[in-house]
């Protein structure tokens, strides 16, 4: 009888060890494609991802320097306030303002307004420099 339970105890530890492996290299794959995402570094060619954008005419968003409007806004993304000079991206579907990091990195991982939810899918991202041309945004405050 002990040797019987024995022999249950030691399968168990095993069945424990082998899932606990499963869960580890689970949870490592999904971490190293998230780190991928965060660094631009994609599982397929680069080649490929220019072609997309060739063939894509419209942009999400156009980038521009924030002038501060009437009211203070902030970018719901990394809920600070937005200040004068900021580099800024506007939607261009929906207008919605945001600091151009943050909804770049957004819109890598998911596409659509952070606010609205209005689908931005199929649109590219204008080039992430601001132009010479020295556009201003002063939203205006809507609900």
């Amino acid at each position: 009888m002990a040797v019987r339970l024995d022999i249950i105890v030691l399968v168990l530890w095993g069945l424990n060890m082998v899932l606990m492996l499963i869960a580890t290299i689970i949870c490592w794959c999904r971490d190293s494609s998230s780190r991928d995402l965060e660094t631009g570094q994609a599982g397929h060619p680069v080649g490929a991802d220019r072609a997309m954008q060739v063939s894509r005419p419209s942009t999400v968003g156009v980038i521009v320097r924030y002038e501060n409007g009437e009211e203070s806004i902030s970018c719901v993304i990394c809920l600070e306030e937005l200040k004068v000079g900021d580099t800024c991206r506007l939607l261009v579907s929906c207008k919605h303002l945001y600091h151009q990091l943050c909804v770049d990195q957004w819109l890598s991982k998911d596409m659509h307004c952070p606010i609205c939810r209005g689908s931005v899918h199929g649109l590219e991202l204008s080039p992430t420099s601001f132009t010479d041309n020295n556009e201003t945004c002063s939203p205006q405050i809507s609900t």
